[in-house]
């Protein structure tokens, strides 16, 4: 699960227009090796932990511990503060509004969730824990690199941690490039760098029951490796010409070699699932709309870029044994079988759904596999597409934060 402790990870998204959150149910039709839905149960409550101590479940809400940081105070944008000597305060005129910035603690109310936030400031070392006070309840600072685009509070209080690492390859957002480990008391107990000038983490991990720890990561492919695969040059972006590669997701499991490295156990990849219906020459040559567990390589209306299926998050559903994506360059989520082999996730066979690697399940946009019309779209670059885990009201469905974002 993302975190034992409901901890949500808090993330910075840029949406223009229209922002929401959209919950959805999963619309996969049940079979009979597939875990019912549970009975549902109010969510456990949490009290927040002294300082150093890691959280640990309890019966009462309103426990609130005594901060071992306390949140950093500003006075920037405070229209009252009394400026430095020899320094003139800042003159308003006649088109200028002194609006001042508000900090720290906003708006807490009684339907607020009772748990922990666990977030990663942008282009900042440290990682905090703080409580629905506003108050920091822990923090980790030894890291030397940025964030990456996700971090995770793991049962033994560990914390893990993607890192940008500014590597050969660049998706032009949510880059990464390395995962760290760290105990709860900030000392480094694992490293793993997934960088070089072919493939590259990015954006978001997953931790798994086993230990293991899957990863988004892009694969380059050259420009006439597009072209073979059934991408019209017409349709490609200046930058994939200029630059002469595309960058098409894949999934990858790792399983850590601790203190430093792993070993790629398992993997996923979207190249192995094209179809195209422009040059009946090549071998992935089809009807797009009769194939819906196949990905169009030319996509539809619009241009693609070197970063093209652009996946921000990834999720994993144990009863399922089934993996989760958010695919904002589709505007859709796709889930796969992971209880394949690699060689299975390759193919259109094997597996636990006998579908090898083919998406079982897509929504949100269906103009992608050519089964609708603008009209019908939902998502629109969205963000964080996460099961709701057992135990918790809507178990089973799936939630998305719909960014808005139309082209």
């Amino acid at each position: 699960m993302k975190t034992s402790l409901l901890i949500f990870i808090a993330l910075t998204l840029l949406a223009l227009g229209l922002m929401g959150c959209a919950n959805i149910t999963s619309q996969l039709t049940p079979t009979p090796t597939e875990t019912p839905m549970p009975t549902l149960v109010p969510p456990k409550e949490i009290s927040a932990p002294a300082p150093n101590q890691k959280p640990t479940l309890a019966s009462n809400p309103n426990t609130q511990p005594t901060p071992n940081q306390k949140p950093p105070q500003q006075s920037a944008g405070n229209p009252g503060a009394t400026p430095p000597p020899n320094q003139k305060p800042p003159q308003a005129s006649a088109s200028t509004t002194t609006v001042a910035q508000q900090v720290g603690l906003i708006l807490n109310t009684a339907k607020a969730f009772v748990g922990y936030t666990l977030f990663a400031p942008k282009h900042n070392g440290a990682t905090y824990l703080i409580n629905n006070s506003g108050q920091v309840v822990h923090s980790w600072t030894a890291s030397k690199y940025e964030p990456g685009q996700s971090v995770y509070l793991l049962e033994n209080g560990h914390l893990l941690r993607a890192c940008m690492t500014k590597g050969r390859l660049s998706t032009g957002g949510g880059e990464g490039g390395r995962v760290e480990e760290y105990d709860w008391d900030g000392k480094l107990v694992w490293e793993f760098d997934y960088s070089t000038d072919q493939r590259m983490q990015h954006h978001d991990i997953h931790p798994l029951p086993n230990g293991n720890i899957l990863m988004l990561a892009v694969e380059k492919k050259t420009y006439d490796q597009a072209i073979a695969a059934g991408f019209s040059p017409s349709k490609l972006e200046g930058q994939v010409k200029r630059d002469g590669m595309i960058l098409p997701d894949m999934v990858v499991e790792v399983k850590p070699t601790y203190p430093s490295g792993g070993q790629v156990v398992w993997e996923w990849h979207v190249w192995d699932h094209l179809i195209q219906d422009v040059d009946k020459t090549k071998s992935n040559y089809g009807n797009v709309a009769t194939h819906p567990e196949l990905i169009q390589a030319d996509d539809e209306g619009r241009a693609v870029p070197t970063f093209w299926n652009h996946m921000n998050s990834i999720d994993y559903n144990p009863a399922l044994d089934q993996i989760l994506l958010s695919v904002r360059g589709n505007s859709e989520v796709w889930i796969i079988d992971h209880g394949t082999t690699t060689a299975e996730a390759a193919s259109h066979a094997g597996g636990k759904r006998g579908k090898g690697g083919d998406l079982l399940y897509r929504w949100g946009n269906p103009q992608m596999y050519d089964a609708g019309t603008r009209d019908n779209q939902t998502f629109y670059q969205q963000h964080d597409a996460e099961w709701v885990e057992p135990g918790y009201p809507g178990a089973g469905n799936i939630t998305v934060f719909n960014n808005g974002l139309v082209l």
